[in-house]
């Protein structure tokens, strides 16, 4: 099942709402409500657009949001997914593994640095309601490779969506 985007202008992240409604049970709803130390918070992106979707297979599903700065045209300044992997058990139920959240950040659009990438890893056993940490993922190696990979994917997901309801 493959739902149309959504797109909100605004703020990326309020903070409070999220956490006073909780997160919509169809758009991203197991994305962090914090982001590693200098991504954009909510005042410093006030006026972004947001879609946010997901891409369903049997095996997997990917909830993310996408992050686009008026400034930049259509580029992606952040982009956060997170993977859950389907897999049916011998009784026929289904068992769902979120795996860890992943957010993309364009930090100097048109320069040719890599973008930054972070992981949001599990808090340590007995923490809690600790929500873990963010991680660097460096550059070059085969996580950051996949999580482009990925975010590749989610971009052409979005295009297909946007050329779908231009048709008349």
């Amino acid at each position: 099942m493959v739902r149309p985007p959504r797109r909100r202008g605004g703020a990326v992240l309020v903070v409070a709402l999220a956490l006073a409604t909780g997160p919509p049970a169809h758009a991203a709803p197991a994305l962090a409500i914090y982001l590693p130390e200098g991504v954009p918070e909510a005042r410093e992106a006030e006026g972004w657009e947001r879609i946010e979707g997901e891409v369903a297979s049997d095996s997997q599903r990917i909830d993310y949001a996408l992050y686009v700065d008026p400034r930049y045209g259509a580029l992606y300044v952040v982009t956060r997914y997170r993977i859950t992997v389907i897999s049916r058990m011998a009784d026929g139920r289904e068992e769902r593994r979120p795996e860890r959240e992943t957010l993309i950040w364009n930090s100097r659009p048109g320069s040719r640095e890599p973008l930054r990438c972070y992981d949001l890893q599990a808090p340590p056993a007995g923490e809690g309601r600790s929500p873990g940490e963010w991680r660097r993922v460096p550059a070059g190696t085969d996580e950051y490779r996949a999580a482009m990979a990925t975010a590749v994917r989610l971009y052409g997901h979005h295009a297909e969506q946007l050329h779908a309801a231009a048709e008349p």
